[in-house]
């Protein structure tokens, strides 16, 4: 099972709750948010991270009950002495940042690899004017199949897949669903982030409907809140298992310790980008230029913002992150294949509207699916024709393109 926070995290799964939760605090923390007294660090730097913190007085112990997360381990830091440190993994990291330069001698030429476990979430769960689906009559059209995006396989890594008739048919059996969380659990109210995966591949589909969508991983819970070490252990699993996706879509992320891009997860991206997969990240629902990982490690994903119609042109969704980091925009409010849900007091028919850079993210995904299906070119090939196929993105993108693909159900523009 993955590490959880041990010391806040119920405070953290607060601030996601819904608005009408007693208990809801502000829906978006003020900047990194990570479990407490623990480091992920790359297995050639144990040894270093270790030297280092010892040091100055922080004990730093590999952690053999942690999950498998590849060339990573996790290390639970103590405090020498009777000392109570407010934030001992930030000062673990004060001191190995400037640890974490290239060493003069070629057999320690590699800089350290170490990054706190931070604690993530899909961006619906941190804000933006759309943060609960509503409830839309059901269309009627089915996925059927289609040369559009044949032969691309696209893997979500997201919330656990919840049923949806629509999407159900494009799996082949047995459809990996599971019932949708409820939170308190049993309680008959969904979890804020119930359906998220399902309407995320909706939205692929709707773009490039002859994708193969790869059975999902699981990184985020009901709530919409997940680790670093779970995302590092099915990235890991995906590079063991053999199946590798043409595309990745990750509608998640947080704000790190000094802005700095998270060097793990940096690492096992890269891994995949070395298959020639080609990440694409959600930016965010923050309203905010600040970055945002993964999205704004620009080496290894293509990042997108969202935007919205206003007087016949393009302009960036109020809630959506933006700067000269994100790489895409796309219509930040869709509608789509959702869950199906029969108790107040909101059901849902299996189709809903839902918006953030969520569901901006997948419109990006299946329209480099269709492009790469058409054309018979790779991933990274994709997204270079994108871009020059592409129109320039509000002011608020510096240098990114807006894509408005042709949707299968509705919203044209």
């Amino acid at each position: 099972m993955p590490v959880q926070p041990q010391n806040n995290q119920e405070t953290i799964m607060q601030r996601y709750r819904g608005t009408g939760d007693s208990s809801r605090q502000d829906p978006d923390p003020s900047g990194p948010v990570y479990e407490p007294d623990v480091l992920i660090v790359g297995d050639q730097s144990i040894q270093a991270v270790q030297e280092a913190l010892k040091a100055v007085g922080i004990e730093a112990t590999v952690d053999e009950k942690a999950p498998p997360m590849g060339p990573f381990k996790l290390l639970r830091l103590t405090p020498e002495g009777d000392t109570s440190p407010e934030d001992l993994v930030e000062d673990a990291m004060k001191v190995l940042v400037g640890e974490s330069k290239p060493r003069a001698s070629s057999s320690e030429e590699e800089p350290l690899i170490v990054q706190p476990n931070y604690i993530h979430g899909a961006p619906q769960m941190r804000g933006g004017v759309y943060a609960v689906p509503d409830p839309v009559t059901m269309p009627d059209l089915d996925i059927v199949p289609s040369a559009i995006g044949a032969g691309i396989k696209v893997l979500v890594l997201d919330t656990a897949y919840n049923a949806s008739p629509k999407v159900d048919p494009v799996f082949p059996p047995p459809v990996p669903s599971v019932p949708p969380p409820e939170d308190p659990p049993l309680s008959g109210d969904l979890a804020p982030a119930a359906g998220h995966c399902t309407f995320v591949i909706g939205q692929i589909l709707r773009v490039a409907p002859g994708a193969t969508i790869m059975t999902p991983r699981v990184v985020l819970d009901g709530n919409g809140i997940g680790t670093d070490t779970t995302l590092l252990t099915q990235l890991h699993q995906i590079m063991i298992s053999g199946e590798i996706p043409h595309l990745v879509n990750l509608s998640l992320g947080y704000y790190t310790l000094f802005d700095e891009p998270p060097l793990a997860i940096g690492y096992a991206l890269e891994t995949l980008q070395n298959e020639g997969v080609v990440i694409v990240a959600a930016a965010g629902n923050e309203d905010d230029d600040r970055p945002w990982y993964p999205a704004a490690d620009t080496d290894r994903t293509v990042s997108v913002g969202a935007v919205v119609r206003v007087n016949n042109q393009w302009a960036r969704a109020a809630y959506s992150n933006y700067g000269t980091w994100v790489d895409f925009v796309a219509r930040g409010l869709n509608e789509g294949p959702y869950l199906e849900w029969t108790q107040q007091p909101q059901p849902y028919g299996g189709w809903a509207r839902w918006g953030g850079t969520s569901f901006s993210t997948p419109l990006v995904v299946g329209q480099l699916a269709a492009l790469m299906a058409a054309g018979g070119i790779s991933a990274v090939d994709a997204v270079t024709l994108l871009q020059s196929l592409s129109a320039t993105a509000p002011a608020d993108f510096p240098g990114a393109k807006v894509v408005a693909p042709t949707l299968l159900w509705g919203q044209s523009d």
